[in-house]
């Protein structure tokens, strides 16, 4: 499959910006962010941090913001928990 040109140029663009070291595997993780039930999960300039991406709260993890959420253009619902 061929993706379109724009397209194409922002992953070389991001690409050449991890080879420089100036986008990190965090930055994908930067708001704003709003999860499947409109629900704003991050603020324009916030980034999730490893505890959160590891951690849910339900199990007592100290993460702020945590995993337990799907982003806005993901259309299922959350599994249990419990």
């Amino acid at each position: 499959a061929e993706l379109p040109e724009e397209d194409l140029a922002l992953v070389r663009d991001t690409l050449d910006k991890m080879l420089k070291g100036e986008f990190t595997r965090f930055d994908v993780f930067k708001g704003p962010i709003t999860d499947n039930q409109g629900n704003q999960i991050l603020a324009e300039g916030e980034s999730l941090e490893q505890i959160d991406l590891d951690g849910f709260a339900q199990f007592g993890s100290p993460c702020e913001t945590c995993m337990y959420w799907w982003n806005e253009n993901i259309t299922a619902e959350l599994p249990s928990l419990d």
